[in-house]
């Protein structure tokens, strides 16, 4: 073996022995206080961290730091040098990913802060492990809330503590009675001291001794009180006995603070079986618990004393108010002896005047009915003139498409067929002679014909549109715009949503020919370069909407055309509304709504 392997082996023994010795003084926990007895050297324990850093042992280290720590506190009662070295604890256990150990180092440290009354910097780390135990474990997460519930006591803000005890009562009711409970029911009376009435509070003792602190302003001892319990609870009994020791040492400490700290100790030194100093600490405690059991005893003899003295008065009362209650009784059957013949007199006139009035009333009332039905018959009377003018419109209506039907048929099978007929000789003629199909006179005559079966074709299909009863409504208006549609026509754009082929045959033929009188008027006298149609189909409605670019014109003032008028004669039998906006140099739109 080399020097330096040699050197290097009896450093790391002696770093062993060490270690050996710190942990045969905590066979418990290493992170207890308990676990570092009064015989360790802090000097010693001191460099035994820093050999464990070197050796690169740093959870050891950390968790020897966090016991040097605690062992400042309740040995030497010095806080700053505790909290110093408790922080260091806490960086270093959180370096290594240690939470569990962290957390614990951590609650350490937020309850030297409220020992200290140093509670923003306690609410800090208390509000860290509270969203810590509430991923973990929800009892842990109920003794922190207690604790920050503490500390806002402590602080007098009663408010900020009250969310936190009903989260706790909350936490109580869901698990079995624990410390917590014992924390919870000190914290309780606490408050009820400080005079916030406790809705639904079964611990009668805390409202027998609300009293006892009438100028309750500082309650701090609270953290004390509770922070003994909670190291009690986690069998750490010397920092448990410290805060215990301070709570009672505390100014301000009210009786019934200190009557617990002292009975905490008793038994302390009892389960230490350190017997004297258990019975001194027993026998304070009887001396204040009688105190104030005598003082509960007497402040129930006095209000005792009140209720009697209160019986006797009222009993005295009662007999200088019965003479006095039979002269007010021949007073009052006086009265009522003189208040029944005003009430007599008085149903008389009311009678009287109810009877006047409902005669008024039914007088009123048959005035009314009969407007009433004079509006009702007036009503019927127009509802019959207006059916009658639905009447002559739908037979007006009928009349005219009928006698379209007719003419078309008539134009189509007699007159197309005729002219038919004779563009066929036509044919035969310049098919016999070619020279005759070139003569000017044969040409012009032939280019007429064609027109003429055209124009005939044109008319039948307006007075009678075939695409309407075999396609439907939107095919029929798009063979109507292409129809008209010539190379100096203006520009046509039609669009339709919705339309489909549950529309009824008479609204449909009744609007192909408003939006054929419509496109007419506008391609008649508008004067526009672009005219747009849109119809739309909804669950219950049927819309046109035609809008040109063109003169435009005054309604108002304008006279109506006969093709203006058939268009509304079409709307008032469809039952639908017609309306027109027009401005005069920016054109006409016109709007016609339809139910289906």
């Amino acid at each position: 073996m080399q020097t330096g392997d040699y050197f290097n082996f009896r450093t790391m023994m002696r770093y062993l022995y060490r270690i050996a010795m710190i942990l045969s003084l905590c066979p418990a926990s290493v992170l207890s206080a308990q676990s570092v007895t009064d015989t360790v050297d802090y000097l010693a324990l001191e460099q035994t961290i820093a050999d464990l850093r070197i050796a690169g042992n740093f959870l050891a280290a950390a968790q020897l730091e966090n016991e040097l720590g605690i062992k400042y506190l309740y040995e030497l009662n010095d806080t700053d040098r505790a909290i110093s070295q408790l922080l260091k604890t806490i960086y270093s256990l959180e370096s290594l990913k240690d939470s569990v150990h962290a957390s614990r180092a951590r609650e350490d440290l937020a309850r030297i802060y409220t020992s200290k009354r140093y509670y923003q910097e306690a609410l800090f780390h208390f509000d860290i492990l509270q969203s810590f135990y509430l991923r973990k474990d929800k009892m842990q997460a109920g003794i922190i809330q207690s604790a920050i519930a503490d500390t806002y006591i402590a602080m007098d803000s009663l408010q900020k503590a009250i969310p936190y005890y009903q989260s706790v009562e909350k936490l109580i009711e869901e698990n079995e009675p624990s410390i917590l409970d014992e924390i919870h029911d000190a914290s309780i009376k606490a408050l009820t001291r400080k005079g916030y009435a406790i809705a639904g509070l079964t611990d009668t003792s805390a409202v027998d001794f609300g009293g006892l602190v009438d100028n309750a302003t500082e309650l701090h001892p609270i953290n004390l009180l509770n922070n003994g319990h909670r190291y009690r609870s986690l069998g750490q009994v010397r920092l448990a006995r410290y805060y215990y020791l301070r709570c009672i040492e505390e100014k301000g400490v009210d009786e019934i603070m200190h009557r617990d700290a002292l009975f905490q100790l008793a038994e302390i030194h009892k389960n230490l079986q350190q017997w004297n100093t258990a019975y001194q600490y027993l026998a304070r405690y009887s001396v204040i618990n009688d105190s104030l059991i005598n003082d509960r005893r007497q402040r129930v003899i006095d209000r005792l004393l009140v209720q009697y003295m209160t019986h006797e008065r009222e009993a005295k009362i009662r007999e200088l108010t019965k003479d006095q209650k039979i002269s007010d009784f021949q007073n009052r059957l006086q009265n009522v002896l003189t208040f029944s013949l005003l009430f007599g007199s008085a149903i008389v006139l009311i009678g009287a005047y109810f009877t006047i009035r409902n005669y008024q009333h039914r007088f009123n009332v048959n005035q009314i009915i009969h407007s009433q039905t004079e509006e009702i018959n007036r009503q019927r009377i127009t509802e019959l003139e207006n059916n009658v003018k639905i009447e002559s419109m739908h037979s007006m209506i009928q009349g005219q498409e009928a006698e379209r039907e007719r003419v078309a048929k008539d134009l189509h099978d007699s007159l197309g067929g005729l002219l038919s007929t004779v563009k066929l000789h036509f044919d035969a003629i310049q098919s016999q002679s070619a020279n005759v199909g070139k003569m000017q006179e044969y040409q012009r005559a032939y280019t007429l014909l064609d027109e003429a079966c055209n124009e005939v074709r044109q008319i039948s299909n307006d007075l009678q549109p075939s695409a309407l009863h075999k396609l439907g409504l939107v095919p029929a208006v798009n063979d109507l715009i292409n129809r008209v549609r010539t190379a100096d026509a203006p520009t046509i754009d039609f669009h339709h949503y919705g339309i489909n082929g549950s529309v009824d045959p008479r609204v449909s033929l009744n609007v192909f020919r408003i939006v054929q009188e419509l496109l007419s008027n506008s391609l008649k006298h508008s004067g526009a370069t672009n005219i747009s149609l849109v119809l739309t189909q909804t669950h219950d409605a049927l819309s046109v909407v035609v809008q040109d670019n063109g003169k435009g014109y005054q309604p108002g003032t304008t006279p109506m055309g006969m093709g203006t008028e058939n268009i509304s004669s079409r709307v008032n039998y469809l039952k639908g509304d017609l309306s027109i906006h027009s401005v005069i140099g920016e054109g006409t739109t016109t709007q016609i709504d339809i139910p289906v």
